[in-house]
């Protein structure tokens, strides 16, 4: 499972999701196993998780 999120109150979803991305400005501590990318596209991230996917295929 793959989940994005920009605020405190997602971190129960980033923090069960086997690949994160913050698209938020300040990442928490709490989350710093997540992709920290402020202010991405989704357009980019769904571009990034596709592209790993085809990679281990």
């Amino acid at each position: 499972m793959v989940a994005v999120g920009d605020s405190f109150g997602d971190m129960p979803m980033l923090q069960l999701a086997k690949r994160g991305f913050f698209v938020g400005h300040n990442l928490p501590a709490e989350l710093s196993h997540v992709n920290h990318w402020p202010d991405a596209n989704i357009e980019a991230i769904v571009e990034n998780v596709l592209m790993s996917v085809s990679r281990k295929s």
